[in-house]
Formats: structure tokens, sequence, C-alpha cells
């Protein structure tokens, strides 16, 4: 089973994600910020493709930044813990085998 993408699409985030601080909008995304949440870059590739084309279909940022392209704000989303790797649960794994 590949690993998808999942998200808060909703209208309210959780207070949690409105206690992190403002980040400089001119400040680089390097690999290593998105890695220390997705710790295999294969993954972290195919979630930034993923959310990129959402985002270019018109999908809510959930980071504010108005001069970014959307693979720099795909980025700045895993980097921000705001997307998450989709990987299949123990229990699932389970009852698979």
């Amino acid at each position: 089973m590949p690993a998808g993408v999942s998200f808060w699409g909703g209208i309210d985030l959780p207070s949690r994600f409105h206690e992190r601080p403002q980040e400089d909008p001119m400040a680089r995304i390097t690999i290593e910020d998105c890695t220390a949440e997705v710790p295999n870059r294969f993954h972290l590739v195919q979630m930034a493709s993923i959310r990129t084309k959402q985002l270019k279909k018109g999908a809510r940022a959930l980071v504010s930044a108005e001069e970014n392209k959307e693979v720099v704000m795909a980025l700045r989303e895993i980097a921000a813990g705001y997307i998450k790797p989709d990987y299949p649960s123990e229990e699932s794994i389970e009852e698979n085998e």
C-alpha cells in the first residue's frame, strides 16, 4: 500500500497549530527541515508532489507564504508538521497477516 498524504483539511485547526511561532517568509526551507518530520526521502518527495498538485488545483495553504510557489509551500507545510505521512497503522498490518 503506497504512502499517501493526510492533513487537516477543515476550516478550524486545533489550537496547537496556532501556537507555532511565525516563520520569516523569506527564510529558506531545507530538506533537513522536512526530514525531521518525514525521515524517508522517497516518501518526502512523494508527499511534496501530491501536496503541490493539490495546491496548484486550488487547495487552501496551511502556512502563510504569499510570494512562494506551490512546491515551497508544500515543503513548508511538511516541515511545520501540518502534513504527515499516511503510513498504515500497526493494527491494519496485523490484520493483513
